[in-house]
């Protein structure tokens, strides 16, 4: 598949929002709880389009190899980088420095110490780690996946309308249910297949581009005005309308995204695609030193939306320096180990590397 800058982009993109999104626990908003609502609102469940791209890479990189070798090279590429990154937050928890996560200790607390290793199967260990468990079982299911996108088009657009009635059905949720994770990977493949979908049906999106970006932005306005005059406090990340929001914008965002940006926009938003796995796994560490889930606490406060805006710029860069030292130090490894591709080589230029979601 030839190097998408579009997709490329939309990565840089999603994991800074991301990172916005799970800043806000690390907020004082208490003087402005109809802010949090808003700010969580656009910026919560990003992980959406995070499960987009990685429909999308799957169409055109998945589809064409065996079974058990696409297996074992995302267990490689994934699951390896994802044990690594835990451990600092199981070993500090098995000794009494990083607070386990509430929801963690209802769901296994029981297990006594088999419980670190139900918090590494299932990522309960931190509130964004459950991702990677979901994106692998998305993966397991390659054979249906595989299996809509060879057949004729009805096929595959049956297939995601039924997802998305899915996700419809089981709303993202919270992760207090014994069950999260069963629940998300119903909710999420949604996603997944929408990315297929739009990888299958690349050309028709770009003949009807205007119509795309038209119905598009109007789904994504009509989900803001509801929520915003809505009476209900939803959750921000379980309701339908942030779901329709998001898989709205992965359309209009890669349609978007096609054009030719600014130089420094446009390196910033690649360096950031290039390290966006790495720092999904690193970032949740500073924010957490700010919240006081470390025994090491800094003693920082940030408020309302000028301190959510500056605690996300420095978690942001903070995890993007400790990733591009480490890839340093990894060299040719630090796919493996590090969870970000090796830095390019400037004198015999190539295209992007293949990321892994």
């Amino acid at each position: 598949m030839a190097f998408r800058r579009d997709l490329h982009r939309l990565r840089g993109i999603a994991i800074v929002c991301i990172v916005a999104g799970h800043s806000i626990i690390a907020t004082d908003w208490s003087a402005s709880p109809w802010q949090r609502h808003a700010v969580g609102f656009l910026f919560n469940n990003w992980t959406v389009v995070f499960v987009f791209i990685a429909g999308y890479l799957f169409h055109h990189l998945g589809t064409g190899e065996g079974y058990g070798r696409w297996i074992a090279k995302k267990t490689r590429t994934i699951a390896i980088p994802y044990a690594l990154w835990s451990l600092p937050a199981l070993l500090g928890s098995a000794v009494g420095v990083h607070a386990e996560p509430r929801f963690a200790l209802a769901l296994f607390g029981d297990a006594g110490p088999w419980r670190y290793l139900l918090y590494l199967l299932t990522g309960a260990h931190s509130i964004q780690m459950w991702f990677i468990p979901v994106v692998l079982a998305l993966f397991a299911l390659a054979p249906l996946w595989r299996w809509a996108a060879r057949g004729r088009d009805r096929r595959l657009t049956l297939l995601l309308l039924a997802c998305v009635g899915l996700a419809l059905l089981f709303p993202r949720g919270g992760t207090s249910e014994s069950l999260y994770l069963l629940r998300r990977l119903a909710h999420f493949s949604s996603c997944f297949v929408f990315g297929v979908w739009c990888a299958k049906h690349r050309d028709l999106l770009d003949r009807h581009r205007r119509s795309v970006l038209l119905g598009g932005l109007a789904i994504a306005t009509a989900a803001i005005v509801v929520e915003a005059i809505s009476p209900h406090q939803f959750a921000s990340r379980g309701n339908p309308g942030n779901y329709a929001l998001k898989m709205a914008l992965c359309p209009v965002l890669i349609l978007a995204l096609d054009r030719p940006l600014p130089a420094l926009v446009d390196r910033a938003l690649g360096l950031l695609a290039d390290l966006s796995f790495a720092i999904y796994f690193v970032h949740l560490y500073w924010i957490e030193l700010v919240a006081g889930a470390w025994v090491m606490r800094v003693p920082l406060r940030f408020s309302g939306i000028p301190g959510w805006f500056w605690l996300s710029v420095g978690v942001l860069t903070c995890s993007a320096v400790v990733v591009l030292l480490l890839r340093r130090l990894a060299g040719r490894r630090s796919r493996i180990l590090v969870g970000a591709s090796p830095p390019r080589q400037p004198t015999a230029p190539t295209p992007a590397p293949q990321t892994d979601l």
